[in-house]
């Protein structure tokens, strides 16, 4: 589904084939980073707590997903969980993204670890060029701009702000 909205944002009028930027937030914040592993033509990713949880399930493929508890333990302490077969298979995909990626980053729970354990060092170690800003005190889904989560329109400001920022670069 991504690369046939992509493949159509690219004809539309207005837009540089050529400067495509993604953002994304959980699910969608991983989905984007995942994209820019697949197409070279991603020139940044911006991604609110990327659920890379998702890629580094660490059960079997033949088991059933039965929701976010599943991933509990993983999230609380995703070491164990790295197992040399899942950094192998991580470390496959993100050799593969050439663009910059800013990570937006609320209160460290929940996606934190895996993503400041695994993902931003995996990425560092990798040499890609990836950044984090952390929003104190957000709860996840505060850069849609979700009131519940904390977010107040300075918050919102400030991501949008710190967006252009990074893009502008």
């Amino acid at each position: 589904d991504t690369k046939t909205i992509l493949e159509r944002i690219r004809t539309l009028p207005g837009v540089d084939p050529q400067n495509i930027c993604l953002y994304g937030g959980s699910g969608g914040g991983i989905l984007a980073i995942g994209t820019a592993a697949v197409d070279k033509d991603v020139t940044a990713v911006i991604a609110g707590e990327p659920a890379t949880v998702i890629p580094l399930d660490p059960r079997s493929k033949t088991d059933v997903i039965t929701g976010a508890k599943d991933y509990e333990a993983l999230m609380a302490e995703p070491l164990p969980f790295y197992t040399a077969e899942r950094r192998e298979e991580t470390r496959a995909w993100m050799k593969k993204i050439e663009c910059p990626i800013l990570i937006l980053q609320g209160k460290p729970v929940m996606l934190y670890k895996v993503n400041f354990e695994i993902l931003i060092p995996e990425m560092k170690a990798l040499g890609k060029d990836i950044s984090s800003i952390t929003y104190p005190g957000m709860a996840h889904g505060f850069y849609w701009g979700k009131s519940k989560t904390g977010a107040t329109l300075e918050i919102v400001e400030k991501v949008i702000d710190d967006s252009l920022r990074f893009l502008s670069q």
